[in-house]
């Protein structure tokens, strides 16, 4: 039987991480604006925009922090990114990848992976390859090793920020 103090435990605590995710995606927000929640996002029909905000520094706009998932091998993805008003990517958090595979689908979460998204923007055609060619610049990325669905995910997921956010604009 749960009780209340159990639920607003795990409340609590599902709370925190999310603040803890903005935070670690975009480091100099002082203020945001929420956007209104899921956007469906026609040939990204995969792609769930759960929350947007604008974020404000000392009065300006900064960019924007967007909580969006992209269907993986055992589900959906769930990352935090922060992206700057050049549209850039900031920071990046994968919030949630427990329904993929440990071990392989879950790397999703390791800095070497997710990393590779920082830097990237939203001009660019975002690629996931397999040969180890990935390079920020052109906008590939290095697929996790047998993981290449999860890879995918997170990519269709950050491009259907990127058409979120300029749908805002």
């Amino acid at each position: 039987m749960t009780n209340k103090k159990h639920i607003a435990t795990i409340s609590f605590s599902v709370f925190k991480s999310y603040i803890d995710a903005r935070k670690e995606v975009f480091h100099e927000e002082e203020d945001f604006i929420n956007f209104s929640g899921s956007k469906a996002l026609g040939s990204l029909s995969d792609v769930e925009i759960a929350e947007a905000m604008k974020a404000k520094v000392d009065g300006k706009d900064a960019g924007y922090v967007v909580s969006c998932s992209g269907k993986g091998y055992g589900g959906a993805v769930s990352i935090a990114l922060g992206i700057d008003e050049k549209g850039e990517i900031k920071g990046i958090q994968i919030t949630d990848c427990s329904n993929e595979t440990p071990g392989l689908g879950q790397k999703s979460s390791d800095k070497e992976f997710n990393g590779q998204f920082v830097g990237t923007n939203a001009s660019q055609d975002l690629n996931v390859v397999k040969d180890g060619s990935g390079s920020t610049k052109d906008g590939t990325i290095n697929a996790i090793t047998s993981a290449t669905i999860t890879s995918k995910a997170v990519t269709r997921a950050i491009d259907g920020a990127f058409q979120f956010i300029s749908s805002l604009e």
